[in-house]
């Protein structure tokens, strides 16, 4: 599940732009994990694949309250499909 810590990074992919690339390339050197585990892009890969905030709930309109987002980060779908956006920039470095 996505929390808000996750939400943030995601955000920062926003930050990034075009050198989103480039700062995750040594993620999986920096965050090992152990041999038979998934690497730390493609934990995050599939995360942002599934987008499943547990700190979420629409009806409070938790996105604006919390830390005070401001639209397009305000609407779960918007947020949702840059995080697909992201995963795939993520596994197209992970290929190259």
């Amino acid at each position: 599940m996505m929390r808000s810590p996750d939400f943030m990074k995601t955000l920062l992919g926003e930050r990034l732009g075009n050198e989103f690339e480039q700062a995750m390339r040594p993620m999986d050197s920096l965050y090992p994990q152990p041999e038979d585990a998934d690497t730390t892009s493609q934990q995050l890969a599939k995360m942002l694949a599934e987008p499943i905030p547990f700190d979420y709930c629409p009806e409070e309109d938790s996105l604006t309250v919390w830390r005070q987002l401001q639209p397009p980060w305000t609407d779960w779908m918007f947020v949702a499909r840059y995080c697909r956006k992201l995963s795939a920039r993520l596994l197209h470095t992970m290929f190259e």
